[in-house]
């Protein structure tokens, strides 16, 4: 099948089954979507999503680099790929894919959001300003920058500039 009507029926209704919380249908839906179209970039980041909360690292790790291969202009993949390096604890890839986000687009709010975290947890506090001072903040983001920029500046005793 590759008629991309019957494609994205396939896809709604596995994207029904994950709201439902049937998360084995969901699977079963999305591997269907990828069987017909192995390249159906909604559905990479949803099995991406969906293998993690599955307890699947690997596998989510896999699907969201394929997506990262398909839109290697894109920064948002690769923010989601550091972001799953994060969440299983691989703190030196994470910190690499962000930076390859930002090498795509600097000001990518996420990418800088993300990094600056991992760096101000990390006591890189100079560099975790830098990235929330580069952030271009999207709707809903702009207190979350100014936020994090004001605590790292603090925390440097940087008081003036964290007014």
């Amino acid at each position: 099948m590759s008629d991309p009507q019957e494609i994205e029926s396939l896809f709604e209704a596995a994207l029904g089954a994950r709201d439902r919380g049937d998360l084995q249908q969901a699977v079963a839906g999305f591997n269907a979507v990828l069987e017909a179209d192995p390249a159906h970039e909604a559905t990479l980041h949803e099995m991406g999503h969906l293998c993690y909360r599955l307890g699947r690292p690997d596998a989510a790790l896999a699907y969201i680099g394929e997506l990262v291969r398909l839109r290697p202009e894109d920064p948002a993949p690769r923010f989601t790929l550091a972001s799953l390096r994060m969440q299983t604890g691989d703190m030196a890839a994470a910190e690499a894919a962000f930076r390859e986000a930002l090498a795509i687009e600097p000001t990518h709010a996420s990418s800088n959001l993300g990094l600056g975290n991992m760096l101000k947890q990390a006591g890189r506090l100079s560099e975790a300003a830098a990235c929330y001072a580069r952030a271009a903040p999207g709707p809903g983001q702009e207190a979350s920058v100014l936020s994090n920029l004001a605590s790292v500046y603090t925390a440097q005793g940087l008081h003036r500039e964290a007014a």
